[in-house]
């Protein structure tokens, strides 16, 4: 059954690879990679011992960056470039138990913030550590948060700020805001409300498209109806649009989330496995009515985190979350990923494709070319080795040919010598003889 707290998380790389990286109860932490018949590879265990809760992240430069705890609760942080993984801790937990800390990190220049959200008896903290130059700080508290399931959102937009979406109270009810991390003075801003609602707001998810623009969905009740809202905020103003309510049920959004894909918004939930959805335009003022979408049900319907450093999809997506399966490979719902052999690609996007094969074609021309240089100095220099070792082929026959001879006449030396034995042997057996006849 769909879980959102059990999360697949999928990265396809610039090469267009595609990577899962999973929790299994029997092989802990481990990725596999889809092969090009569609079909997954064995999974390769990275932490046995690593408890189900994690987080994975792949930077522009497809290395990838996975934040979770071991059975013991101590969180640790494992950087993957190509073959090679390097795994440190981050924090070691005071008492000896995993629980589902939240874990979440966002990699910048050359450092990465973690954040996590830690039980206390009062309220649960939501905290934040920077590893920077193989240096990691100590924790430090953003602020108090609710225990739920989604106890808050981050995001780094294009000028590298972050921001840290979450709820607090306002002395009446609990409403949903954010914290903005100021990279000059390594401080977060105060809290900036985004809702007024005479009532409990939750459960923040939020995105940025490629424009700058801040998508934001969440919860709130109203008595015993649970309403599904939507906000969003243009680049460089504080200002928040108003609410837009996309849906009223009298079961709560859970299982839902917000993503972006070609210039829409779509907000979805899941109930029961079946997936409802509202489509929404780029600027949020126009959106459709709820409808249930059709998705094959032959496979498991997951929760997947998808990210793409593929030319073709990294400007058009931004996905946190998304319905999907392994049906036939791999399928995400409401989006299709664009092929390697070019279907359901635009023009102009054919064009980038070609584009882009002809500067892969010429770089493997190049290495090509280097490569025959290499070999040829490799011959090269078998070749005067070849040389070396006939000469000492013929030297070492040259001495075979004399032990030989010497051989030859150590035997016939040998034969001499026994001739010699064999006549001193008559000789003294004769002169024995003639002792024996002389009278006394």
């Amino acid at each position: 059954m769909y879980n959102s707290g059990n999360k697949q998380f999928i990265f396809r790389q610039s090469n267009g690879d595609i990577w899962n990286f999973y929790h299994d109860y029997r092989y802990g932490l481990c990725y596999n990679t889809l092969t090009k018949r569609n079909t997954w590879t064995n999974p390769v265990s990275l932490h046995k011992s690593a408890f189900q809760s994690f987080f994975a992240e792949m930077d522009p430069d497809d290395r990838f960056h996975i934040l979770f705890q071991d059975n013991l609760g101590n969180v640790n942080y494992s950087f993957m470039d190509k073959d090679s993984i390097k795994t440190v801790p981050v924090l070691n937990s005071k008492a000896p138990t995993a629980y589902n800390k939240h874990l979440c990190l966002i990699p910048f220049k050359n450092s990465i913030c973690f954040f996590y959200v830690l039980r206390q008896e009062s309220s649960p903290i939501f905290a934040y550590q920077v590893l920077s130059e193989e240096k990691i700080s100590n924790p430090r508290v953003i602020d108090y948060v609710s225990d739920n399931i989604c106890p808050y959102s981050v995001l780094m937009d294009k000028n590298q700020n972050i921001y840290a979406f979450y709820q607090t109270t306002d002395g009446k009810h609990l409403q949903l805001g954010y914290k903005k991390y100021n990279m000059q003075r390594k401080l977060w801003n105060e809290f900036a409300p985004v809702s007024k609602y005479d009532g409990d707001c939750e459960f923040p998810r939020v995105i940025s498209d490629s424009s700058g623009i801040m998508h934001l969905s969440y919860q709130r009740k109203a008595g015993k109806q649970f309403e599904l809202v939507y906000q969003q905020k243009t680049p460089d103003k504080n200002i928040w649009s108003n609410e837009v309510v996309i849906h009223v049920s009298g079961h709560s959004f859970d299982d839902s989330s917000i993503f972006w894909v070609n210039d829409n918004v779509i907000i979805y939930w899941v109930r029961d496995d079946i997936i409802y959805y509202c489509l929404g335009t780029q600027s949020g003022n126009v959106w459709e009515k709820p409808l249930r979408y059709s998705f094959p049900t032959t496979h498991k319907l997951l929760c997947m985190s998808y990210k793409s450093n593929n030319a073709y999809e990294i400007d058009k997506t931004a996905i946190v979350e998304i319905p999907g399966s392994f049906a036939g490979g791999l399928k995400l719902a409401f989006y299709q990923q664009p092929s390697d052999n070019g279907e359901n690609l635009s023009a102009e996007e054919l064009r980038t494709l070609i584009l882009d094969s002809l500067k892969l074609l010429k770089v493997g021309m190049e290495d090509l070319k280097d490569s025959g240089i290499g070999l040829r100095d490799d011959l090269n220099k078998y070749g005067n080795r070849q040389k070396e070792l006939e000469k000492d082929i013929v030297k070492q026959a040259v001495k075979l040919d004399a032990l030989e001879s010497d051989s030859i006449r150590i035997r016939s030396l040998s034969a001499r010598l026994e001739e010699i034995a064999a006549e001193l042997k008559v000789l003294k057996s004769g002169m024995e003889k003639s002792e024996e006849e002389i009278p006394l």
